[in-house]
């Protein structure tokens, strides 16, 4: 009897949890009804998403192999305005880069080109422009505001610029005006020697704070030289005077000695005429 109370335990247990399988899944059938068109609308928004990012990898990588193909042309027949136009609409920031290597070698259109280059996208070449096109037009205020350029992408060229806009001052006599600027050189940049270096012209007209003090320090010892040099010359007439009074001393030993030997010559004939 007792066996078969646990075999009707067993079986109601699995009707229980077949019952309630079946019940979940009626739930869920409810719920994929009640949001079909959602659950539909998602799929599908990830099926197009996917189909979106291969087809773009494929579109990137046909136009990167014709960029690359024009470019190489470009290498050979720079002049060519057909590719000209054809790379620029397809890589903007690699035409300009490529107007940059080939620029002019007249005057009028270099500037030309540095000015449309200065507009660029590609913020490197904008900024390499602006600094060549301001040295070329010898613009100071150009040259000033690189040089105090807040962006830390222009860090490489605010020390070119100090030294382009000191050697500009330096060139039109402003001595004063151009130390100061060369004083804003970095001392851990490239150009901080050329900087100290050109600090040092017009010294003849305008001198160095550091100079002035060389100049003091050098007075001192000359002062001391010639100290020395009166000293010197001093013992040089002490001896002129011993050695004058020595030749007097001399002098006066030879009439004493002199005066000496005449006595006895005056005794001998004293005594003569007694005899």
């Amino acid at each position: 009897m007792s066996k078969l109370s646990k075999d009707l335990e067993t079986i109601k247990s699995e009707f229980q949890n077949d019952e309630k399988l079946l019940e979940n899944a009626f739930k869920l059938e409810r719920l994929f009804k009640k949001y079909k068109f959602v659950l539909l609308g998602i799929v599908a928004v990830v099926v197009l998403w996917i189909a979106i990012v291969v087809a773009s990898d494929y579109v990137e990588e046909k136009n990167a192999k014709e960029i690359s193909q024009i470019y190489n042309e470009l290498l050979i027949s720079p002049q060519n305005t057909v590719l000209r136009e054809n790379l620029k609409s397809k890589a903007p920031k690699l035409y300009d880069a490529f107007i940059y290597a080939n620029l002019s070698s007249q005057k009028e259109a270099r500037i030309a080109e540095l000015e449309e280059l200065s507009q660029s996208k590609n913020e490197l070449i904008a900024q390499i422009a602006s600094y060549e096109l301001a040295s070329l037009k010898e613009d100071l205020q150009a040259l000033s505001t690189i040089a105090k350029n807040p962006k830390k992408q222009g860090d490489s060229l605010k020390d070119f610029a100090k030294v382009q806009e000191a050697y500009l001052l330096l060139k039109n006599n402003d001595i004063d005006k151009a130390r100061e600027v060369l004083k804003g050189v970095s001392s851990e940049s490239s150009l901080d020697s050329i900087a100290r270096q050109m600090e040092h012209y017009g010294i003849d007209k305008l001198p160095l704070e550091s100079t002035k003090l060389e100049s003091i320090k050098l007075q001192t010892p000359k002062e001391s030289t010639k100290s020395s040099e009166e000293n010197a010359q001093k013992p040089s007439t002490q001896q002129k005077s011993s050695t004058n009074e020595s030749s007097a001393k001399g002098i006066d030993l030879q009439d004493y000695s002199s005066k000496i030997e005449a006595k006895p010559s005056t005794q001998t004939s004293t005594e003569a005429k007694e005899k």
